[in-house]
């Protein structure tokens, strides 16, 4: 109910920035400085004061959509049987971003997003909520890039975990113990660098480093004694220091046609790793995407995602012990968007 809740309070504000203040703003072409939208990529560009970017998301994968075959089965971590995992699946996520030039230096974000993923026995749902901030610091000029800072809070929160674990843990219940998790989040905070240069009349390049910490907290049902409650907890519950680095580009094509490709390499640090033997915690992240620019408000967007290893780094409360086996999965979806763009800079005057 949270997530139905926050998905129409997000929704009806989208609308009303974008649609009803629509009247109030100047049609403007996307940014001349690097010709493209801002939407979620990493680079150090940002809005002029003012401008409102606004772009409704669907992304998915499929059987019909799976050509590369991303959706399989997995095998359990720890000591747990295929079975009570089940597979890494089907991935539906609506979403939207709005970016907001504050100043002609800082672009505020904020991404919401509700997929539903088939993880375990049945359907996940999701709500990734990131608000963020980018100053620019250092203008580009002729020989050097142009250089951001960025700060990003991420939340996740997981409903609907339907799953059965009989993993040993110590007890001397003789029927084997159950775990019935209600809720799990994560919270993510992190600080980023961000470089960009353009190199010629259609041609720019971007690079970032980026640190952070997340918390990993659930809440569950079990028939387990106290000392198994510490040893479950022990296991779903833990902190994670991120570390991520990449680099990709803007070419334009046509005027109106912007190929862009990202490239993010992701490393994690969880002080649950020692327990887990043979855990994953590298990830490596293709994003590709073609802005179709339609007109002076609208563009859209078709865009395709490659994980290496599942959601490692993405959703962080995905991954513990017993779900550790389910990460040595390449992954994928592909999605679709629409962003329009206004310039309310008079509102700031």
């Amino acid at each position: 109910m949270k997530a139905v809740k926050i998905r129409k309070i997000f929704t009806l504000f989208f609308f009303v920035s974008i649609v009803l203040l629509s009247e109030q703003g100047l049609c403007l072409e996307p940014p001349t400085s690097h010709f493209s939208l801002i939407l979620d990529t990493p680079m150090a560009y940002v809005l002029d004061g003012g401008r409102l970017e606004g772009t409704f998301l669907y992304e998915r994968i499929d059987s019909n959509l799976d050509v590369f075959n991303f959706r399989k089965s997995g095998e359990g971590g720890g000591s747990l049987s295929n079975k009570s995992l089940g597979s890494v699946g089907d991935y539906k996520s609506p979403g939207g971003i709005i970016n907001f030039g504050l100043t002609g230096r800082i672009t505020l974000s904020f991404k919401a997003e509700f997929p539903k993923i088939d993880f375990g026995e049945g359907d996940l749902k999701v709500t990734k909520l990131t608000p963020s901030v980018r100053c620019n610091i250092i203008t580009e000029k002729i020989l050097f890039p142009a250089v951001s800072l960025g700060f990003t809070y991420k939340n996740d929160r997981g409903e609907d975990i339907k799953r059965r674990f009989s993993a040993p843990i110590g007890t001397t219940d003789s029927k084997p113990p159950t775990i019935k998790i209600g809720g799990v989040k994560d919270e993510t905070y992190s600080g980023s660098l961000y470089l960009s240069k353009l190199l010629s009349e259609n041609f720019v390049v971007h690079t970032f480093f980026e640190v952070g910490k997340t918390r990993v907290k659930s809440e569950f049902n079990t028939n387990l004694d106290i000392k198994g409650i510490q040893k479950i907890l022990k296991d779903l519950e833990y902190d994670q220091k991120n570390y991520a680095i990449g680099a990709g580009f803007h070419y334009r094509i046509k005027p109106y046609l912007i190929f862009n490709f990202n490239y993010k390499f992701i490393k994690v640090d969880r002080d649950i790793d020692d327990d887990i033997r043979g855990g994953f915690k590298k990830n490596n992240i293709v994003d590709v995407k073609i802005n179709y620019i339609l007109n002076k408000y609208m563009a859209l967007t078709f865009q395709g995602k490659y994980f290496s290893n599942f959601l490692v780094g993405e959703v962080p409360f995905l991954y513990n012990r017993f779900t550790s086996g389910l990460f040595d999965n390449h992954y994928g979806y592909l999605g679709t968007g629409i962003t329009f763009s206004y310039d309310y800079s008079n509102w700031l005057h």
